[in-house]
C-alpha cells in the first residue's frame, strides 16, 4: 500500500528519493512470524521512509549531494533505522533533504526541489522536509527526521504535522 502511494503521490512532490522494492517481501516474512506466533514488535509492518542522510542496509545515503552521488550502499543499518526495524518497522524509501541538511528547505542539485504537498508551489521546509512532506501525503505513516537548529520543527509546521 505505502508503495502504491509513493508511486502514485510522490512525482509533483519530489519527496521520496528512493524505494525498497524487498519491502514487500520483508513484509510477507512478518506475516509469516506473526502467524507462527512471534512477536514482531510494537510497530509491527508499519511503513518506514529514512531522511537520506541516515544509513539503510543496502541502500546508498547521498546526504543531497552531488558529492555522494555515486556512493555505495550502506553495508548496515544506522542507529534510528536500525532501532525501528528492530521494533517491526519496514523501511520502503528514503526521502530527499537538502545537500547535508543545510538549509531551511529542501531543495539539493541531486535530486531537486520537494514541494509541499498542500501548496505544490511551496516548499515543506528544511532540511526534513522529504519526510514531512511525505507523511503529510500519506504515502507512510512514520518517517526519520533530524534537527539541528529547526530542521523538524519546521517542516512539522509548514506541513501540518507535529515533529
Amino acid at each position: 500500500m505505502s508503495l502504491e502511494r509513493i508511486e502514485r503521490l510522490n512525482p509533483p512532490l519530489n519527496a521520496v528519493i528512493s524505494v525498497r522494492e524487498q519491502a514487500v517481501d520483508e513484509a510477507r516474512r512478518l506475516d509469516e512470524r506473526i502467524g507462527s506466533g512471534d512477536d514482531p514488535g510494537p510497530l509491527a509492518g508499519i511503513p518506514l521512509l529514512v531522511k537520506d542522510m541516515e544509513d539503510v542496509e543496502g541502500v546508498p545515503s547521498t546526504y543531497g549531494s552531488l558529492v555522494f552521488a555515486d556512493a555505495p550502499a550502506a553495508v548496515a543499518d544506522g542507529l534510528i533505522p536500525r532501532r525501528l526495524k528492530a521494533a517491526g518497522a519496514i523501511v520502503v524509501g528514503k526521502t530527499n533533504q537538502p545537500e547535508f541538511a543545510f538549509a531551511g528547505f529542501t531543495d539539493n542539485l541531486l535530486y531537486g526541489a520537494t514541494r509541499n504537498p498542500w501548496n505544490v508551489e511551496a516548499s515543506p521546509g528544511g532540511s526534513s522536509g522529504g519526510s514531512a512532506a511525505a507523511m503529510a501525503a500519506g504515502m507512510a505513516p512514520l518517517a526519520t527526521a533530524t534537527d539541528g537548529g529547526g530542521s523538524i520543527r519546521i517542516p512539522a509546521a509548514w506541513s501540518g504535522l507535529v515533529g
